[in-house]
């Protein structure tokens, strides 16, 4: 029976604001960084969330399921939940940094799985890359 749905971060609940889609791969390299190292230093401020977000969200924990976020994103991504006014709509918020490993490492499903007493066949993962995600 499933208990609980875990969310990634970047491109399934929240997207960048004042950046296309896609450009911050060239924005990357020109800054000479990892697309995810320029990510996660992108200010607060050009984060925003999908506007069905906050239904999407509402509407699982209206059918009783907890709500993860499991994002490869540093540990500041609980300021930045906080600052998108969604924090308190997540059971568990947890970073790869936190974690120690990033996903799709079966690992960091383990912990959050074992945090919140459940097992595999309980939980879904929802994110928007296959190979990053699961």
């Amino acid at each position: 029976m499933l208990k609980a749905v875990f969310f990634d971060a970047v491109g399934t609940i929240m997207t960048l604001d004042v950046i296309e889609e896609g450009t911050h791969h060239n924005n990357a390299k020109a800054a000479g960084k990892t697309v995810h190292d320029y990510i996660v230093a992108i200010p607060h401020r050009e984060w925003a969330l999908y506007p069905e977000t906050n239904e999407v969200l509402d509407k699982v924990k209206e059918k009783g399921y907890k709500i993860v976020l499991l994002s490869n994103f540093n540990d500041r991504i609980h300021d930045l939940i906080k600052e998108l006014g969604v924090y308190e709509k997540f059971d568990l918020i947890l970073s790869s940094e936190e974690a120690g490993v990033p996903k799709p490492d079966p690992r960091i499903y383990q912990y959050a799985l074992k945090k919140l007493d459940l097992i595999p066949e309980e939980a879904i993962m929802i994110g928007e890359i296959r190979l990053s995600s699961i």
